[in-house]
């Protein structure tokens, strides 16, 4: 959760457009959503410190989230407006970047819900669609337009 100088350089060099809001939502929520989560006993242990931190005060999780999650989401954010300028979705609300720390709420309360051997939740289908899902939703969520969603899949898998 650390900023990382190249991992932020990578994140920035990113085209600012749909496709890459696309892009990126779609590794977070594959990622989550498949239990391929680098590095998985630190983010296990990551997981219990944030829910601790959130039930008593909080500063944790608020300095955990200044790292790369802020960098992911002002991207996202960016890209959302950019989507918005090209006709790609409708401006909010919400807010592109309430947007983007939405979606992201959705992707963490994804993995906790998904963290157990039994997973909390049977969400009716299979795991490796339930990322789709999710991400048709937070786009949806978004304002972005069902063809531009729908054109930037089928474009091919893209990793940011």
């Amino acid at each position: 959760m650390c900023e990382d100088a190249e991992q932020a350089a990578r994140i920035d060099a990113l085209p600012v457009c749909t496709e890459t809001l696309v892009a990126i939502l779609s590794e977070i929520l594959s990622r989550i959503t498949s239990g391929e989560m680098p590095h998985e006993g630190k983010v296990s242990h990551f997981r219990r410190l944030i829910l601790t931190s959130l039930m008593e005060g909080g500063e944790f999780a608020r300095q955990a989230l200044k790292g790369m999650p802020s960098r992911l989401n002002r991207k996202l954010a960016a890209c959302l407006e950019a989507a918005v300028h090209a006709g790609d979705a409708r401006p909010g609300p919400p807010l592109p970047l309430v947007a983007a720390w939405f979606a992201n709420h959705v992707g963490v309360m994804l993995m906790l819900h998904l963290t157990p051997k039994i997973p909390v939740i049977d969400y009716g289908v299979a795991r490796e669609d339930l990322a789709q899902q999710a991400l048709w939703f937070c786009l949806r969520g978004m304002g972005v337009k069902e063809e531009a969603i729908a054109r930037c899949l089928a474009s091919g898998p893209q990793r940011p």
